[in-house]
């Protein structure tokens, strides 16, 4: 009898280990599958404001030359509503701007002045808008480059979900840094 008693409570005890086991690895596993769900949400975010940078700084590459051979971007071939609506997803990006490194973030930002300097002196006439956009050809250059190099930056570290977060965390808020022209 005492053989059966030490049998059972063997097999009792060896259920309940193993019923801790499982509980504890099924713990471990749905939260690790709610983290990667969670990052999966994050870097999914990331990646749609980045596309709204992409798809901006697509639209500010097309450079065309005047009859007197100046270049110019197309984006500002056309009168202001032409134009605004060619900036248009600067605005989406720079409204999902917490999904933005805080690098982007300052980036977007010395475009966002700049753009708003061009905007400032647009107006409905196509040749006064070229005229402009003429003066100030180079400069978007420099600025689109710096948002593209930071874009190209960016995009090799969009995985790191961990390393954005402690980023986020320890800015608190992102600090402008745009020179004055």
């Amino acid at each position: 009898m005492e053989v059966w008693q030490i049998v059972l409570s063997s097999v009792v005890l060896a259920s309940i280990v193993s019923s801790i086991f499982t509980l504890i690895i099924n713990n471990f596993t749905q939260n690790k599958s709610f983290k990667n769900d969670y990052y999966k949400l994050v870097i999914n975010k990331r990646m749609e404001a980045y596309q709204y940078i992409d798809n901006q700084l697509k639209s500010m590459k097309l450079t065309v030359l005047d009859d007197d051979a100046m270049p110019y971007h197309s984006m500002f071939g056309g009168d202001q509503q032409f134009i605004y609506a060619n900036q248009h997803d600067l605005l989406l990006a720079r409204a999902n701007g917490i999904w933005l490194s805080d690098s982007m973030e300052n980036s977007l930002s010395e475009l966002n002045r700049l753009l708003f300097e061009i905007n400032s002196n647009l107006t409905d006439n196509v040749n006064t808008n070229v005229v402009l956009a003429k003066k100030y050809y180079s400069r978007i250059v420099d600025t689109r480059e710096k948002v593209e190099n930071q874009l190209r930056k960016d995009m090799l570290v969009l995985y790191d979900v961990k390393g954005f977060l402690k980023e986020k965390k320890k800015s608190g808020r992102v600090e402008y840094q745009v020179k004055k022209q």
